[in-house]
């Protein structure tokens, strides 16, 4: 299978490890917000009695940043997954399966819960809508928790995480100043 398949190895190895809560965020994905508190996400988890919190976007289920509570039935859904063989080649590969898997199953919808505001901790760069229609109420901003260029290929992608990263270290930086200055 391609390479981004892989993520959903890593989750039932962590799973079988008993990492009691795990959050994945895929390489594309930029923290931008350390100070975000992730408690409150897996609190929502445990309340909700669900296993996988994640959001949308324009295209439906959107697998980049999620949030995984330990338990049997995250590790059933991660095991389905991997073991769903049709179009592993889709160009959006496990995503695609995910969506299916939900479609068909509504058992397994019954198992993630879907952050109605993607800008809580999946927004994307404002530079996606060069290759894909990203929705305004999604495009990062300030604050944000996360910043995910998903769908950017070589050798944009590189070039945009490389800008939000020195805008983020230069914002740190006169932060910094700011504070020494007071």
């Amino acid at each position: 299978r391609p390479a981004p398949w892989l993520k959903v190895l890593l989750i039932l190895k962590l799973l079988k490890e008993r990492e009691a809560n795990i959050f994945y965020i895929d390489a594309d994905a930029l923290i931008t917000n350390e100070h975000y508190d992730t408690r409150a996400d897996f609190n929502s988890l445990e309340q909700k009695g669900a296993s996988l919190l994640l959001t949308e976007d324009e295209a439906g289920l959107n697998s980049g940043v999620m949030f995984i509570r330990n338990c049997l039935k995250a590790q059933a859904l991660f095991e389905l997954l991997w073991m769903y063989d049709a179009d592993v080649h889709n160009g959006t590969w496990e995503q695609a399966a995910l969506k299916s898997i939900v479609n068909q199953f509504p058992q397994v919808r019954s198992e993630i819960l879907i952050e109605a505001d993607a800008k809580k901790f999946n927004s994307f760069p404002v530079e996606r809508n060069l290759f894909h229609g990203t929705h305004i109420r999604q495009v990062w901003t300030k604050g944000d928790f996360v910043c995910h260029f998903s769908g950017i290929r070589m050798p944009h992608l590189e070039a945009f995480i490389t800008r939000y990263v020195n805008a983020l270290a230069i914002a740190a930086e006169t932060r910094v100043a700011t504070d020494h200055q007071a």
